[in-house]
């Protein structure tokens, strides 16, 4: 170890001997023995004298005195040529002297680099190395005791600091010549899958040389990622750096050169690229088959899309996953695709989530959705959907299951007559009652299910219906209590002009009333007829069976209901006519009537019953007074002249 002494002119008499070693990056070893002293014409040019240890003289190449000079300044300041040796270049010199003969440097090293990789040779050491760290605090790695091994990350100035056992420490530099390849732009929107960045579609990536290229040329390769090719060397001359446009996943390499052809360093880097959106690389689907890759997605519906479940790889990304339910419109998210055949058949098409997809008979290769695992998104699937039936009320179960064993299903989504989405109930059951639902007609019920990764299933309907039964019909006598009757013959006998009412339901939604009349001395069928009302009302002037029954909008009808009303003959006018015909001669029929002076009366005894009115005749026979009630029966016989 040295210290100044003095700052001198002139010649210098009294030399005291010492030796002392440097080490420096680029420079090798260098032994000084003798003393310090200015040079001057009586010693000449002493500088010449100091290429081995056993020359006597020596300088040191400080510009001014000082009598202060930490180790590292004077060390520093030696400046050794490789052609002349160690240089003069100053007049004032620092005198130093020997402290302690036995003192030397705990710590030297000499530092080289190929590329990229720095190797420190520790070329002596007195208490044994700890660590060797760059300045940014990582560690190299321990080859041997006296070997580490650190690889930069750029190319420049890098600085190192050696740490021994006991805590002394020194700083060495290195220039490192190597190029660098590194994303310029969208560094920090990447996505980690299999241990790699991907980066989104048109990232660019700058390949950075040297500062300075003097004296040096810089050349790379650009490789397709996913077909691997052998490319030559292209020429980046001494430009110190080369941009790119990335649009799918590349390898490139890069490599500088001195002016003979010697490598000074070489880098390589894969630059993984997503699909966007609405286009997948065609290097992607034509050479991969069973690749997988990631995607950042923003949901959006568009018109014109192919494929259900499995998508052709025209199909926009960003629409199948709203399709497939992994996303909604404007949500973003990364998902993950893989590149697979196509379908036997071609791609078919459905409707989900507001997305109609259509049939593609394409051969080309398409694509389906995994997790990031790699394991196929399958839709859950509806097995079976049970219904139970009561009075304006309908229950249905599901039976689901997630394609994915993990997976459950999470949401059940019920609808009635409806096919729009908001109308869609949302529960977490598998049981719904639907209810107040209109009887007599047939619903559909649709319903899809979600699973806990977000897939939903396609939509399943059943068509079915309330529990309610038909309402049967009834027939009666209009204001029955009112209406005078004659019993005869074990029958009812209801005046000329009764009416009956036929009811139906009280609430005629979805049902339809329908009836016919028969005349029971003719037997003409009115033939059926129909109507809405819940009641219908009919004026009966001759025997006639009613017939009602109820009809539901799906074709189900009640059984029939008849009903027999008797009618007496027509007592204010003319007997009807199918009272009186031949049939009938020797009929009887019931009458209530009052005795009348007015009306047709044709006959003594025997009166013409086409066109008599039976209560006058009733007077002229004496049988009941004028405006006299009576119960009278009449018998249909033939006119004495062969005519009634």
């Amino acid at each position: 170890y040295l210290k100044a002494v003095s700052s001198i002119a002139g010649e210098y008499t009294t030399p005291e001997i010492f030796t002392y070693k440097a080490s420096g990056v680029d420079k090798q070893d260098i032994a000084l023995r003798g003393i310090w002293v200015e040079q001057n014409n009586t010693l000449g040019n002493v500088s010449t004298n100091m290429n081995s240890e056993e020359n006597i003289y020596g300088l040191i190449a400080n510009t001014k005195a000082e009598y202060t000079l930490l180790d590292e300044n004077f060390i520093n300041s030696i400046n050794k040529d490789n052609e002349t040796g160690i240089k003069n270049t100053g007049n004032y010199k620092i005198i130093l002297k020997v402290i302690d003969e036995k003192l030397t440097d705990p710590i030297m090293a000499k530092l080289s680099a190929k590329g990229k990789k720095v190797i420190i040779n520790i070329t002596k050491t007195d208490n044994g190395i700890k660590e060797v760290r760059a300045v940014n605090g990582k560690t190299a790695e321990k080859i041997s005791d006296t070997e580490f091994l650190y690889t930069v990350e750029t190319g420049g100035l890098n600085k190192f600091i050696i740490i021994d056992n006991i805590g002394n420490q020194r700083l060495y530099e290195i220039t490192v010549i190597s190029p660098e390849i590194y994303v310029l732009t969208n560094e920090e929107d990447f996505v980690e899958f299999n241990g790699e960045k991907w980066y989104p579609y048109g990232t660019r990536v700058r390949i950075k040389y040297m500062d300075s290229m003097t004296k040096m040329k810089g050349y790379y390769k650009q490789i397709n990622g996913t077909v691997p090719t052998d490319p030559v060397w292209r020429d980046n001359s001494t430009a110190t750096y080369k941009d790119f446009t990335l649009t799918e996943t590349m390898k490139y390499k890069a490599k500088i050169e001195n002016s003979i052809g010697e490598i000074l360093g070489e880098d390589e880097a894969t630059i993984h690229i997503m699909p966007k959106g609405t286009s997948i690389p065609s290097s992607y689907y034509n050479n991969n088959v069973g690749g997988i890759y990631p995607v950042k997605v923003k949901g959006q519906i568009s018109t014109g899309q192919e494929g259900d479940e499995t998508y052709p790889y025209t199909a926009y990304i960003q629409t199948s996953a709203v399709h497939m339910g992994l996303i909604k419109p404007n949500e973003e998210k990364v998902l993950y695709i893989k590149i697979v055949p196509s379908p036997q058949g071609g791609y078919t098409g459905s409707t989900r989530n507001g997305v109609a997809t259509v049939y593609n008979q394409c051969n080309d290769n398409g694509y389906v959705f995994v997790t990031e695992e790699g394991t196929e998104i399958k839709l859950p699937t509806i097995s079976n959907i049970s219904q139970k039936q009561e009075d304006n009320q309908i229950t249905v179960t599901v039976d689901a299951k997630s394609y994915n064993s993990d997976k459950t299903i999470e949401k059940y989504y019920y609808s009635i007559d409806s096919t729009k989405i908001e109308d869609y109930i949302e529960s977490d059951s598998n049981e719904y009652i639907f209810e107040n639902i209109q009887a007599h007609k047939n619903h559909t019920i649709r319903v899809y299910v979600k699973d806990s990764y977000g897939i939903i299933s396609n939509i399943s309907e059943v068509t079915t219906k309330t529990g309610n039964a038909l309402p049967t019909p009834t027939i009666e006598v209009v204001d029955e209590d009112t209406i005078e009757t004659i019993e005869y013959d074990g029958k009812t006998w209801y005046p000329y002009g009764t009416q009956i009412r036929i009811n139906y339901a009280e609430d005629m939604t979805n049902l339809t009333g329908q009836y016919e009349t028969i005349n029971e001395i003719t037997k003409i069928e009115s033939g059926w007829s129909s109507t809405s009302a819940a009641t219908y009302q009919i004026t009966v002037n001759e025997t006639t069976t009613c017939v009602a029954k109820l009809r539901d909008s799906l074709g189900e009808e009640t059984e029939e209901v008849r009903f027999t009303i008797y009618i007496m003959p027509n007592t204010q006018g003319a007997i009807q006519v199918s009272y009186y015909s031949n049939e009938q001669i020797g009929v009887i029929y019931p009458v209530r009537l009052k005795g009348y002076n007015i009306g047709n009366i044709y006959g003594t005894d025997i009166y013409r019953a086409s066109s008599s009115y039976i209560q006058r005749s009733a007077a002229h026979m004496g049988l009941a007074n004028v405006n006299e009630s009576k119960d009278l029966f009449i018998k249909i016989v033939q006119s004495p002249e062969g005519r009634i």
